[in-house]
């Protein structure tokens, strides 16, 4: 696995209580912490995947709070080095940890087991107009085997 310049991973704390877990997600004094614009789940079907996207502004705080999702990311930022980087990961409530998505980084997901849902806490207000869609195969992007 590759790690895309500005990428970030964060392990979180899962606190076990015999009555029931307290799962932390993101605190204000983190590093990637960005602001708040809205929380949403996501939920993605076994062997189904979303096609490629990015965001021209909005920090993507994602974490996998049910099943497990396959992540890609793609880098093709013009004025980094790291342009053509490429970065896949695996995420779970086992492998619990949050990923950090900046803008203008191309992620595309799948989801692993029968049930998948990933929470984005970003850091706007979602809007259309400031997001970007390619299909999974194109010949702009690489090509994703998962």
């Amino acid at each position: 696995m590759g790690i895309i310049k500005d990428v970030t991973l964060t392990h979180m704390k899962i606190i076990a209580h015999e009555k029931g877990s307290i799962i932390k997600l993101i605190k204000s004094d983190q590093n990637e912490f960005y602001g708040f614009g809205e929380a949403y789940l996501s939920s993605v079907n076994i062997n189904e995947t979303k096609d490629w996207r990015r965001h021209k502004e909005m920090y993507c705080n994602l974490v996998v709070i049910r099943g497990e999702v396959s992540f890609k990311l793609f880098d093709n930022r013009m004025t980094l080095n790291a342009k053509g980087s490429f970065m896949s990961i695996k995420l779970s409530r086992d492998k619990y940890v949050k990923l950090t998505i900046p803008p203008n980084i191309w992620f595309c997901f799948k989801g692993e087991k029968k049930e998948n849902q990933i929470l984005n806490i970003s850091n706007r207000i979602y809007d259309p107009n400031e997001v970007e869609s390619l299909p999974l195969n194109n010949n702009n992007m690489p090509k994703v085997n998962w």
